[in-house]
């Protein structure tokens, strides 16, 4: 047992266990630290003037916080460690989206974000993870779009509409350009991981 998660079985499960520990925790820190900057910084901390966006703002962080806490009661029972870890890596693309939506849609810098979590999934479980990863961040950064484009999901009520690219003739570039960087970080992460394991 290290760091207080348990774990049944091989010593491969005691080192995922381990990882996914650290990874819960570093998640959380760097999770409340990006949304912090996005309330203080993208929104200068204008919480009357941007209501709406910094709503979503602390519902993701405390959703955030929710899941972070679910997690560390599964990993304390040290089981399905691996359905744990793809359990993370698809919760945290949908973390990341709402990131994205109150920082500027299919065009924020944020986006990066969704590769990011390619990486984490390399650390995690090797190529598996990284593919888990980057086919739930194109799935949801597409939804998104697609939820722009046929006018679903709207920009935030409390910024300007200018900021958003929400017709369908716009947001294929920007989705054909991150699917591709995406796919390529978490390929790439994979198969270093892999190589590594070899």
């Amino acid at each position: 047992m290290r760091l207080g998660v348990g774990s049944t079985g091989t010593t491969e499960d005691a080192g995922l266990a381990t990882r996914l520990a650290w990874m819960t925790a570093l998640r959380l820190g760097f999770l409340t630290l990006l949304l912090a900057a996005v309330a203080f910084f993208y929104l200068k901390g204008a919480l009357l003037q941007y209501g709406a966006s910094m709503r979503i703002v602390f519902v993701t962080i405390a959703a955030a916080y929710g899941l972070a806490a679910a997690y560390a009661a599964l990993l304390r029972t040290g089981k399905n460690l691996r359905r744990l870890a793809m359990a993370q890596l698809v919760l945290d693309q949908i973390v990341w989206t709402a990131i994205v939506y109150v920082s500027g849609g299919a065009t924020s810098g944020a986006t990066s974000f969704y590769a990011l979590e390619g990486l984490v999934g390399a650390i995690l479980i090797g190529l598996p993870g990284a593919a888990t990863a980057a086919i739930a961040g194109v799935t949801v950064y597409a939804g998104m779009c697609l939820a722009f484009a046929l006018r679903w999901v709207l920009p935030p009520s409390d910024q300007g509409p200018a900021a958003y690219v929400v017709t369908l003739s716009e947001l294929v570039y920007p989705l054909l350009v991150n699917a591709l960087g995406i796919s390529v970080v978490a390929l790439l992460a994979g198969y270093l991981a892999e190589r590594l394991r070899v």
